[in-house]
């Protein structure tokens, strides 16, 4: 009997010691509190279209300098070649100029077939200004962005597309974007390309500039 008696006090006391540290356990656990929400970071607004290396682009130039001439253009590119069709402001063809890898010809309204620099001198006599086509590095100006394979580039004004206008530096070029509707969403844009491009280049004192018919235009 006394056995017995010895073992029965003995659970109650483990059983009366054990209690505090459960209970200060359960107290423990319900005082934990819940893991932190992870809010992902929202992108910034500047983010631009992916660069399309095939598109259509269709719109209006003007050269603002000397002389001031303006006209409609047809830019048809792909990574290898190119075709650009200046056209005047009446529709009549000025010149078509080709681009297939490295090299660029001008096919003109008269008949003409001129290298790059005859080009200059041709535009020249014609603007009061030589005008010069960088068609691969433009290929990327006129979407909204740096060419990838020239020297980077620099911002001059803040990235933020929502304003309308942002303007940059690349290899000496001085250029401008503009959106003429720009949007007032909070919602990060991933589709940005500028309606208009202003270009000025190293040493030039006139100005190009390309606005686009977006409608008519097409990016792949």
């Amino acid at each position: 009997m006394m056995p017995f008696l010895i073992n029965c006090i003995r659970s109650r006391i483990r059983f009366f010691l054990l209690c505090p540290i459960v209970i200060a356990g359960l107290q423990g656990c319900s005082t934990l509190k819940p893991p932190a929400t992870i809010v992902p970071k929202q992108p910034s607004m500047d983010i631009p279209a992916p660069l399309a290396m095939r598109f259509h682009a269709v719109g209006q130039w003007e050269v603002d300098g000397p002389k001031r001439i303006s006209g409609h253009f047809d830019w048809q590119h792909e990574p290898q070649h190119d075709t650009l069709t200046l056209l005047t402001a009446w529709s009549l063809p000025i010149a078509e100029i080709t681009r297939e890898n490295d090299q660029l010809i001008v096919h003109t309204s008269s008949g003409q077939h001129l290298t790059e620099l005859q080009w200059l001198q041709a535009s020249e006599s014609l603007l009061g200004a030589p005008l010069i086509v960088p068609l691969e590095p433009l290929s990327a100006w006129i979407q909204g962005q740096f060419y990838p394979q020239m020297l980077p580039g620099k911002w001059l004004s803040k990235q933020d597309y929502a304003s309308g206008e942002i303007s940059g530096e690349q290899g000496g070029w001085m250029l401008t974007w503009y959106k003429q509707h720009p949007s007032v969403s909070k919602i990060p844009s991933r589709n940005f390309r500028p309606d208009r491009l202003k270009l000025q280049a190293p040493n030039v004192t006139y100005r190009l500039l390309l606005t686009l018919d977006q409608e008519s235009s097409s990016w792949k």
